[in-house]
């Protein structure tokens, strides 16, 4: 008999980053909302239903990648 964790798996931190990626890119690459962004991108994530990515994920090239601005939570 298998166990089978019911508990959901967290996105990795390049999921989340390349989904709010994506948001600020279908708003036209409006800046200022990079923690709104992060935060949808999370949910949408968590959510079982949803896919993964829409867009494959590079890795090899990190200094490519899209970087997000650290917003204080204060």
């Amino acid at each position: 008999m298998k166990i089978i964790d019911a508990k959901p798996q967290r996105p990795t931190h390049a999921e989340i980053a390349t989904r709010a990626y994506e948001l600020f890119v279908q708003r036209g690459r409006v800046h200022g909302f990079d923690l709104a962004d992060w935060l949808q991108a999370e949910g949408e994530l968590m959510r079982s239903d949803s896919p993964k990515l829409s867009v494959p994920v590079k890795t090899a090239q990190r200094s490519s990648a899209p970087r997000l601005k650290k917003t204080a939570l204060h």
